[in-house]
């Protein structure tokens, strides 16, 4: 796995990771979760592990979601409540 970030909206960054499969890939894919959730739970990395044994699969939470690398805690909280309709 690969971690990466690059700059999203307003300059916040965007949280990322690459899996490549040990074989020669299929195909590449992304995964983008959005601005109530996080590349690292529920339903994103069920997919990734389920893909990237024949797929290149790059990950990432959107940058207004509140949430930054650690994604078990929303740690800008007024992006989350700006950009989401669960406030």
């Amino acid at each position: 796995m690969t971690e990466w970030v690059v700059e999203g909206a307003e300059g916040l960054p965007v949280h990322g990771n690459t899996h490549a499969p040990e074989s020669t890939p299929r195909a590449h894919v992304l995964l983008i979760h959005g601005y109530t959730g996080c590349k690292d739970r529920n339903i994103v990395p069920a997919l990734t592990n389920g893909l990237r044994g024949s797929c290149v699969v790059h990950r990432c939470t959107l940058s207004h979601a509140g949430i930054e690398k650690d994604g078990d805690r929303i740690t800008r909280p007024h992006e989350f409540k700006r950009d989401s309709l669960a406030h």
